[in-house]
């Protein structure tokens, strides 16, 4: 059996739903809430039993735990220690693992995260987005800028200091300048993980059904790709890692748990439409909260709305999909440790991208070029 080392917990919970999202996600009553969390750690109970019985064994310790959502912070203390505390107990964790949760700057709460790290957490991922009220305004957040701020400080007040925070680019009316500026003060706030991610228009979303009928209302992507380009060459300037296509950190803060993924690693999903990479199964969960609740107690494998067996054929594609997020690209000794063939013998397409600019392949490593960056999406769709 497969050696898995990380856990995903979904906790659907929203204070209200913002205009660009397509999680799933809902608000709840406080009696939901409890409900929910009394649900997820019978899951996880009930998984975790079953595991060591087709292991025959203790289950491997896990080196990374990731709480989202959703909004996680609207957790009670209670809720959050337990959710953590059940975890350590069922699967347990190595020395230094990575606990991160998810907050809103609206929602985020010295007692929640004095629990936090009472039960081992030691990492937040903070919804940011913007510093500019204008355009929270216009995505629909439910915080302030200062309310940002202030999270930040009682983040690290807390004891916390692996802080990420996300921004959105790519927005209606967005400048450069205005990017430039959110990312300097993140900076002199001690940030030491930025994510940026580009503005996508998902189906079902406000965004979607406001900009359908003129994308370039948006934003015209060139200016868009000019945006990041501009945040990519100023975090670089300023001591930060471009380790992959929308993430930044101050070397040693990278996100072990996202790393993860984009090795093609498997891991345990949890909860409400959570997802999970399984000894070569992918397992998504339904998305209707009464199913999950009525189900989980007598019917485990209703949770369960599709799974799909991974070949070896699929695997080494999704291998090299996610490993060409990485800024350092794909090794070929790690691709023919795993599969005992070269990549050039099984994707001949490589060739092509790399005569085209779009992927360099140097010494060990296939990784994209600059050029490649702004038309990744061209690249990955050889391999889906």
């Amino acid at each position: 059996m497969s050696c898995i080392r990380s856990a995903y917990i979904h906790i659907p919970f929203c204070v209200s739903k913002c205009l660009y999202c397509d999680f799933t996600s809902f608000s709840a009553s406080e009696s939901q809430i409890d409900r929910y969390v009394e649900a997820l750690i019978l899951e996880m109970r009930r998984f975790a039993e079953f595991e060591s019985i087709q292991s025959a064994g203790v289950l491997p310790a896990l080196k990374t735990l990731y709480i989202g959502g959703g909004t996680p912070s609207l957790l009670s203390n209670n809720h959050i220690f337990r959710i953590v505390d059940t975890v350590r107990a069922l699967f347990g964790f190595v020395p230094d693992p990575e606990i991160t949760v998810e907050m809103n700057p609206n929602t985020s709460g010295i007692d929640f995260l004095n629990s936090f790290i009472e039960a081992g957490g030691n990492r937040v991922s903070l919804g940011v987005q913007s510093l500019d009220e204008d355009l929270l305004a216009s995505m629909g957040r439910a915080h302030t800028a200062q309310e940002a701020l202030d999270a930040i400080g009682l983040i690290q007040q807390a004891g916390i200091l692996n802080i990420s925070c996300d921004l959105i680019i790519g927005l209606p009316n967005q400048k450069i300048d205005q990017v430039i500026s959110d990312i300097d003060i993140l900076v002199q706030k001690g940030i030491r993980h930025i994510s940026v991610y580009s503005l996508s228009l998902e189906e079902g979303t406000v965004f979607a059904q406001r900009y359908a009928e003129s994308i370039e209302r948006l934003m015209p992507e060139d200016y868009e790709r000019k945006m990041y380009h501009a945040v990519r060459n100023h975090l670089i300037s300023l001591g930060y890692r471009h380790y992959e296509i929308s993430n930044f950190a101050i070397p040693g803060f990278e996100s072990r748990h996202n790393s993860m993924y984009w090795s093609a690693s498997e891991y345990y999903g949890f909860g409400l439409a959570a997802h999970s990479y399984v000894h070569s199964n992918r397992i998504g969960h339904i998305e209707d909260l009464d199913t999950y609740l009525s189900n989980v107690t007598g019917n485990p494998e209703a949770l369960v709305s599709e799974c799909v067996s991974i070949d070896v054929e699929e695997e080494q594609k999704e291998f090299f999909l996610l490993g060409l997020r990485m800024i350092d690209g794909v090794s070929v000794n790690h691709f023919i440790e795993r599969f005992g063939k070269l990549p050039e013998d099984l994707f001949r397409i490589l060739e092509k991208h790399v005569s085209d600019g779009l992927l360099e392949h140097q010494f060990d490593r296939y990784y994209l070029t600059l050029k490649g960056l702004d038309f990744a999406n061209l690249v990955f769709r050889d391999f889906v």
